[in-house]
């Protein structure tokens, strides 16, 4: 019988020496670079969810949060930039993110 015409060869797998200190850097490097490739100026940041409340992360660019935010205030404001603009302070290259329990 003749082969198949799109025959795949498969290298052998190799193990894998990440650590999870890598991982973790890929992860927030990727999560940087989703958000500083973002024209918009605030974005929910697309495939990355809280393991606590299931919400997706939302990124808002040139900011951080005030010393006081607090959980309730979360709770009860995401994910209204509107209302969240009242816990956040301007900061260039900067990037602040929440979800509902943050």
């Amino acid at each position: 019988p003749a082969p198949p015409p799109m025959a795949i060869l498969r290298a052998p797998a190799q193990k894998s020496q990440v650590t999870e200190v890598d991982e973790l850097d890929d992860l927030v490097g990727d999560i940087l670079a989703t958000c500083d490739s973002q024209q918009v100026r605030h974005s929910l940041v697309d495939g990355f969810h809280c393991t606590g409340c299931d919400f997706q992360i939302l990124c808002i660019q040139d900011h951080v949060w005030t010393s006081d935010v607090d959980y309730m205030f979360f709770r009860n404001n995401y994910p209204t930039l509107r209302k969240l603009q009242r816990k956040l302070e301007s900061a260039r290259r900067s990037c602040a993110y929440c979800c509902q329990c943050s």
